[in-house]
């Protein structure tokens, strides 16, 4: 898939370099992180720079090998904070003030809906949607654009993997239906799924990044739309060109 999601991505982010980055402005404030002084600087402890040194390089180890150690990742952030305070480096204090609850609650909050979108019955009528919207047309670029607008329009509601989970039961049936190769459906959706930029919904990070930023709705809106839009064009226009529907 790199060959497909590689200039793609590079097309979105030439997009917002250049041109919808002009679209953000900047509330975030003064910098809660000040640069220390230069005597403060002088009195930092090697001691505990070592130390917070080597608990980072174990973080990113055992990160990377989550599911193939007996910690799984969420664990192993516990006992990396556990070691900084029994080092310590930090306080109870600090780390309880350095969590974002306001993000943890709304990426909560998400995750919530998108289970009720699903135990509710919303999924299988956005299923049908999408394939009343495709009916019988056998033009690759036509099912590839249906699959694609509704994808890219569900991942601004809700995760990008739980939109992709709602869109892939249905993607066997289209394919069946239409006698079309289902790999390059998987493909343009799993794509499209990826392009939440218009709301901050899609990803945890993106919502860190709004409290962060202090960034509102409309913002979000004026800079995605186009990089979404580009997006799932390249993607329309890309995916049958290496995997053939037909």
């Amino acid at each position: 898939m790199s060959i497909v999601t590689v200039p793609i991505g590079l097309a979105g982010l030439l997009l917002y370099c250049f041109v919808t980055s002009r679209f953000l402005p900047d509330r975030a404030g003064e910098s809660k992180v000040q640069k220390a002084s230069a005597s403060e600087q002088n009195h930092y402890d090697i001691k505990k720079i070592r130390t917070v040194s080597v608990i980072f390089a174990a973080f990113l180890v055992l990160v990377a090998l989550d599911g193939k150690t007996f910690l799984p990742a969420h664990l192993v952030a516990v006992l990396m904070m556990i070691l900084l305070v029994a080092t310590g480096i930090s306080t109870v204090k600090d780390i309880v003030n350095s969590i974002n609850w306001d993000a943890i609650f709304f990426i909560v909050g998400v995750t919530v809906l998108s289970d009720a979108m699903v135990s509710s019955g919303i999924s299988d009528t956005i299923g049908r949607t999408l394939i009343m919207m495709i009916g019988e047309n056998k033009n690759p670029y036509i099912i590839l654009g249906g699959i694609c607008f509704i994808s890219a329009v569900l991942t601004q509601l809700i995760s990008n993997s739980g939109a992709f989970g709602v869109i892939l039961p249905f993607l066997p049936v289209i394919a069946d239906s239409l006698g079309v190769d289902l790999k390059p459906l998987i493909i343009a959706a799993s794509i499209a799924c990826s392009c939440g930029f218009c709301l901050p919904l899609s990803a945890p990070s993106y919502m860190i990044l709004s409290t962060e930023g202090n960034l509102r709705v409309s913002d979000w809106i004026k800079q995605g739309i186009p990089i979404t839009v580009l997006c799932v064009l390249l993607t329309i226009l890309a995916v049958p060109m290496f995997w053939p529907l037909y």
